[in-house]
């Protein structure tokens, strides 16, 4: 089983091996905290660090998993809880050949983020953004806004017409928005 740590400190190998220049981290839902973990590991090894860490969809590390454990439930109650996020494809969740396909990658990412327990860290000195969807039935506005603990540099909180996926129903804001940060730090 991966945990959030492992999965960032692959992030982190593929940026030390293949990235030359500046670069920002973005993490969406699960990502996010995925993102934050890297950008601590690029910190503790001593690397470039990240422009920026753009963070969309997922409550602070600090804000505890408000879910009862589900990776090890039945497949109707992990299928159950990934139809809160409102925007899994409904065809690939009502089949239960295609949903037992991505079953097991479903249970990995729900473990990792019921094992995750936040580090006690300094704020970093990177610039975050946090973007939230302004109807998310997962993650408040208040809990996006507990990113800000995590840097000592710039924070922007950011709210977008939509769900947990509010990408797909503002593409454009959204866009906007990261557009806008990377511009801030010159990426």
């Amino acid at each position: 089983m991966a945990s959030i740590r492992e999965i960032a400190g692959g992030v982190v190998a593929a940026i030390a091996a293949d990235v030359t220049g500046p670069f920002a981290l973005m993490g969406y839902s699960m990502g996010a905290i995925v993102a934050f973990e890297a950008a601590r590991l690029i910190l503790a090894n001593r690397m470039r660090p990240p422009a920026s860490l753009i963070v969309a969809a997922h409550a602070a590390p600090q804000v505890p998993w408000p879910h009862r454990p589900v990776s090890s439930g039945t497949d109707d109650e992990v299928i159950a809880h990934i139809r809160r996020y409102e925007g899994n494809p409904e065809p690939v969740m009502a089949d239960p050949e295609l949903a037992a396909v991505f079953m097991p990658v479903i249970r990995a990412g729900l473990r990792a983020m019921e094992n995750y327990a936040p580090p006690a860290t300094e704020p970093m000195a990177i610039p975050l953004l946090a973007i939230c969807g302004d109807a998310d039935p997962t993650v408040s506005r208040a809990e996006m806004d507990g990113w800000r603990e995590h840097t000592s540099d710039s924070f922007h909180l950011a709210a977008v017409p939509g769900g947990h996926f509010f990408l797909h129903q503002s593409p454009s804001q959204t866009l906007d928005l990261v557009r806008s940060q990377l511009q801030l730090v010159a990426v």
